[in-house]
């Protein structure tokens, strides 16, 4: 497996804006990687709007449970609300737009 770094100025700009903080559910992350919104074998992006702070060490694994789980395809754009809006997680918006049945076009972010 070839690892593809992206480069340090925008993986800085990304970790400073999440504040170090898995997007998808929260916790602060120690060891942080970086997710590609759109993935990377597909033609996605090494900036800001398409990346996000990710656990992915054992005991807090959201990178490979959930943005590329069997749920991949619901989070992907939950993922894009995330970097509009560092004060929300993931999680938070799933939940959100389950309990009030609103599609994600639909949730009011800033």
């Amino acid at each position: 497996m070839t690892l593809l770094a992206v480069p340090t100025g925008i993986r800085k700009a990304v970790l400073e804006r999440d504040n170090h903080c898995c997007r998808i559910c929260g916790r602060h992350v120690e060891t942080p990687a970086l997710h590609h919104i759109r993935f990377k074998s597909h033609g996605g992006p090494d900036t800001e709007e398409n990346l996000i702070t990710v656990g992915w060490t054992p005991g807090h694994d959201c990178h490979l449970a959930i943005a590329h789980g069997p749920r991949a395809r619901t989070f992907a754009p939950l993922l894009v609300a995330c970097t509009v809006d560092p004060s929300v997680t993931a999680l938070q918006l799933y939940r959100w737009q389950r309990e009030t049945e609103l599609a994600v076009d639909d949730l009011s972010l800033p």
